[in-house]
């Protein structure tokens, strides 16, 4: 972005949910001034002690309109993995239209709704998540608040997902003619896929009905102990969905402080930390279950680690056994 867009110590980024800073330090590291939106009150204050400015309120039109009677004027917006959070989408694209000029560019990351249908990601529907978006979706909305698509690009995030190029209809933003060429690619690639077809999600629903009552059964099958990594959302709404028995899994490791000693939801299933585990509860035949699929070969290299003998899978896209780091 600061090779892109030329960003100097007169350019400001705003990051919203910018969480502890963590990507704005890079750009404070080059002389660049930063500004973080974080309504998460212990996160923004741990970017705070770390020097990095950040407002703990959530981003809406009314902050949109406070920032800019300071004359906040960004040239480069930043929104990770947050829209799906957002219960009024439409007003928090008001408010990035509110600050952008001609020369600001808005960058928006968000899971592909595509991977829903193709990867049967189905696990990622939970609370939290108020929206599943396509380039598609931004194609059309864009335009309500005087903003358009200008490219985009596929990253491995989260399993799958779409970074997005915006900015105003009479934007000044050069991009790569690559980021045009792939947002081609990727509207294709959803009409391909018929998103908007109801008969596509009448389709899903029997997958993954099917799916959870393969899953149901295999667990049941199983003549060890089954451990389950990463109390995520992923594993409560796989889990809940496909209706295991209680009893069916030992515990679940985590090593976020916040979830070790309680349980996953509905489940009664323990939460127990990594060192805990393979000190106080580790069997030999113990088999491995990753709940968060997007993280199979980097936790899978961790288990092997310290069990090296032990067979791990992941249930989805379906049920597969990890060998070596790569599933098969």
């Amino acid at each position: 972005m600061v090779e892109l867009l030329g960003l100097s110590a007169e350019d400001l980024v705003l990051e919203l949910a910018s969480n502890d800073g963590y990507l704005l330090q890079f750009f404070q590291t080059l002389n660049i001034r930063v500004l973080g939106i974080e309504p998460a009150l212990n996160v923004a204050t741990l970017a705070s002690i770390k020097g990095i400015p950040t407002s703990p309120e959530f981003f809406s039109r009314d902050l949109a309109q406070k920032l800019l009677q300071r004359s906040i004027s960004p040239r480069l917006i930043v929104a990770k993995n947050v829209v799906a959070h957002v219960p009024n989408l439409r007003e928090f694209l008001e408010g990035i239209a509110l600050l952008c000029a001609p020369s600001t560019l808005v960058v928006i990351e968000a899971p592909s709704i595509v991977n829903i249908i193709a990867k049967l990601q189905f696990d990622t529907v939970y609370h939290e998540h108020f929206s599943y978006l396509s380039a598609s979706f931004f194609k059309k909305v864009l335009s309500d608040f005087g903003l358009k698509l200008l490219g985009c690009e596929r990253v491995e995030t989260h399993g799958g997902s779409l970074r997005l190029f915006i900015g105003r209809i009479d934007s000044t933003v050069e991009l790569p003619k690559s980021l045009l060429t792939s947002l081609r690619m990727i509207l294709e690639e959803e009409e391909f896929a018929e998103i908007g077809n109801s008969a596509t999600w009448r389709n899903l629903s029997e997958q993954i009905a099917s799916h959870l009552n393969e899953f149901r059964n295999w667990i049941q099958s199983l003549d060890a102990k089954v451990v389950g990594y990463g109390a995520a959302a992923k594993a409560v709404t796989l889990l809940s969905s496909a209706q295991i028995p209680r009893g069916s899994i030992s515990f679940c490791i985590d090593n976020s402080e916040g979830k070790i000693n309680h349980f996953l939801p509905g489940h009664q299933i323990q939460i127990v930390s990594e060192a805990d585990f393979f000190v106080n509860y580790f069997e030999k035949d113990v088999i491995f279950i990753i709940f968060p699929w997007n993280l199979r070969n980097e936790i899978a290299a961790r288990i092997r680690t310290m069990a090296p003998k032990s067979r791990i899978f992941v249930a989805l896209p379906q049920i597969e056994e990890v060998l070596d780091g790569h599933v098969t």
